[in-house]
């Protein structure tokens, strides 16, 4: 049974990939990282509830390309501890939530693939739901091991075709 990967566009407008894209793709990414029984939800919005959002939990003005929100508090990354399932029998990873218009004119400015950089954010915004963070350099260095590790399964699956890889189309 395929469990959750929720896609929600709220600033539909500015984001040209298609919510089965970011569902395949985070959906691959999940399942490659080990949470396949998870759920897990992705919201695209407006660069104005990022902001807000930004500024709420973490104290920081103005919007960003990506925050996660975890209902876990962990100890260590992927330190979870044993996590009851809602009355459907889900246990739930949390939610990326990405600003579109800033991605979009982040990768303008950069001359980068928006696609591509969607997989990245999505990553990132996964490990972070699992409990990694980039506050000092020894945890940046893990939490980019883990990022560079599953991006490149999801590309390697993607090139070869495996079913269930993924990737933004």
């Amino acid at each position: 049974m395929a469990l959750a990967v929720r896609i929600t566009r709220l600033a539909a407008s500015s984001c040209d990939v298609a919510p089965s894209s970011l569902r395949s793709t985070l959906q691959a990414l999940r399942d490659s990282a080990g949470y396949g029984s998870w759920a897990v939800g992705c919201w695209v919005a407006s660069d104005r509830t990022v902001a807000r959002l930004n500024q709420r939990y973490r104290g920081v003005a103005g919007p960003t390309d990506v925050l996660s929100f975890s209902p876990h508090v962990l100890s260590a990354p992927e330190a979870f501890a044993p996590v009851e399932a809602d009355a459907g029998g889900v246990r739930d990873l949390g939610d990326i939530i990405i600003a579109a218009a800033y991605v979009r004119a982040a990768c303008a400015r950069a001359a980068m693939d928006e696609r591509e950089h969607y997989e990245t954010l999505l990553c990132h915004g996964l490990v972070h739901l699992l409990g990694y963070d980039h506050e000092t350099d020894a945890q940046h260095e893990a939490m980019a091991a883990r990022e560079e590790g599953l991006l490149q399964q999801l590309r390697r699956e993607r090139r070869g075709g495996t079913t269930g890889a993924g990737g933004l189309s």
